[in-house]
């Protein structure tokens, strides 16, 4: 505590009295009776001043009603000093989504923010432009590659087209020789043999194609139809095979490969055309057993057609 001394030799605190002194007689002084303050009177003796003593140090002056100041002594009592409490550890609050608040002096400005939001909405949308075209690039290059494949694809398939045709005009005309030469030995093509029955004078009792029965028949008839090869009409020497139901060769007259002795003389027209053949029999009665025949046509050494028919 900061202790000063007066003029007066008082030593006080100046924490307590400031600057004045408390111990020096000011202006107001205690007065009783007549007697001016600082001196005392008792009825008409004259004054009788004080003395003056030096006072000790005193800390504060005391006054019970007209009784003289008592001065309290001062008394140097130990300074306690108060221990020192560290104050609890400040607990910081979990940061939440709240804006601050803008003050004076950490203002934001709106215009900022509504530039961030833009700056991220032009981002977002230059992200989705830059999707959108490598999309299409990816599917330009996919029509690019099956482009290019179908072209590939299309100039090979030209080229075996035009290999085949190379190829089939030599075959047609290899054919074309074979088939000039395959003419001489095979003139016709047999499409259809149709069987019916009739009396030695050509009268038919069946007409060809009909339901033929063993009792009725007489002599067979072969209605044959037929494409010719030829270019122009020839005669060739037609003959047939015909197969009983035991499967032996039925033949007539004295021939034993074919069943005729001599074959019929045919005109092969050109393009599609018939023939018919007959058989030998009995006017009078059928030498036919019922069942299943088989019919051979022949011509030039070799069968062209062979068919079954049915006698019920």
């Amino acid at each position: 505590m900061p202790k000063v001394t007066c003029n007066n030799g008082h030593t006080y605190n100046t924490d307590i009295y400031g600057a004045t002194c408390p111990f020096c007689p000011n202006e107001e002084k205690t007065q009783m009776g007549n007697a001016p303050i600082g001196a005392t009177q008792i009825g008409n003796l004259p004054l009788i001043d004080p003395p003056q003593v030096e006072p000790p140090p005193y800390i504060g002056r005391t006054q019970i009603g007209d009784n003289p100041i008592i001065e309290t002594p001062q008394v140097d009592n130990p300074i306690i000093e108060t221990p020192q409490v560290s104050p609890p550890p400040i607990q910081e609050q979990p940061a939440t989504m709240q804006q601050p608040i803008p003050t004076s002096t950490n203002a934001v400005n709106v215009n900022d923010i509504l530039l961030a939001q833009q700056l991220r909405s032009l981002k977002k949308n230059r992200n989705g432009h830059r999707a959108a075209w490598i999309i299409l690039l990816v599917i330009n290059f996919i029509m690019f590659t099956v482009s290019a494949i179908f072209v590939i694809g299309s100039v090979a398939i030209i080229d075996d087209l035009e290999r085949d045709a190379a190829n089939k005009d030599f075959t047609i005309n290899d054919l074309n020789g074979k088939l000039s030469k395959m003419q001489k030995v095979l003139p016709f093509k047999i499409n259809e043999i149709e069987i019916g029955n009739c009396y030695d004078n050509d009268v038919m009792i069946d007409d060809c194609g009909s339901k033929l029965y063993a009792s009725r028949m007489r002599y067979f008839v072969f209605e044959i139809n037929y494409t010719s090869f030829l270019e122009r009409s020839e005669e060739f020497t037609i003959y047939y095979r015909l197969y009983q139901p035991g499967g032996s060769l039925r033949c007539f007259g004295n021939s034993t490969t074919y069943s005729i002795d001599e074959g019929d003389e045919n005109t092969i027209y050109t393009g599609n055309n018939s023939m018919t053949l007959y058989s030998w029999g009995n006017d009078n009665t059928s030498i036919f057993s019922a069942g299943v025949y088989r019919i051979e046509i022949w011509c030039n050494g070799m069968c062209i057609k062979s068919d079954k028919f049915k006698l019920y």
